[in-house]
């Protein structure tokens, strides 16, 4: 856990403080791209806040996931324990049938351009 908090989130990586639309527009936009992986219960910052999560929480996650995709979009996803917080890693490929959508919006992840000052 501790390398993934030296990172930054970009074109493979986002962190989610909770589960929610957001985070499903994230795994549709990095299905359409090269794929990757979200975390839920890390900060922006990135900081560990954990999540509350259970077995039955996690798949209605993963339920929500698949029925509000097209098409359809079934996520790895793994509990991850660190300290005394619940961290859920959602890890999606490059699908291959694009584009995916999630309620009629086609979203892709892009290499973020940075200007050096």
């Amino acid at each position: 856990m501790e390398q993934i908090l030296k990172q930054r989130e970009n074109q493979t990586l986002e962190f989610k403080t909770s589960f929610g639309r957001e985070a499903i527009e994230t795994l549709v936009a990095f299905a359409n791209a090269t794929g990757g992986e979200l975390y839920v219960g890390i900060s922006d910052v990135p900081e560990i806040v954990g999540t509350s999560i259970s077995d039955e929480s996690l798949q209605q996650w993963i339920n929500q996931i698949k029925s509000s995709t097209i098409p359809s979009i079934v996520p790895d996803a793994e509990v991850l324990q660190y300290q005394n917080l619940k961290v859920v890693l959602l890890r999606v490929p490059a699908y291959p049938v694009k584009p995916v959508s999630t309620k009629g919006k086609y979203l892709i992840r892009k290499q973020p351009i940075y200007s050096q000052k």
